[in-house]
């Protein structure tokens, strides 16, 4: 599976309880920002633990549209 994952950095309050949810570790913290990120989105499982988990429900996670082969 794979995802793409969105953070609303405005609303982001540092709190990394989103990298603590994320079983998979597909979400990192960039230190030098001081921000979450996603590292590995397409190892993402789609369970929604970083979604629900957030207090400042600032992080979106959507399925990634896989693309057709080219003909």
């Amino acid at each position: 599976m794979a995802a793409n994952i969105t953070f609303d950095l405005d609303l982001c309050n540092s709190c990394k309880t989103c990298i603590d949810a994320c079983f998979i570790d597909v979400i990192r913290w960039d230190d030098k920002k001081e921000q979450p990120f996603a590292a590995y989105p397409e190892d993402c499982v789609l369970c929604l633990g970083c979604e629900e988990a957030c207090p400042a429900q600032c992080i979106e996670v959507v399925p990634a549209t896989v693309s057709a082969a080219p003909q």
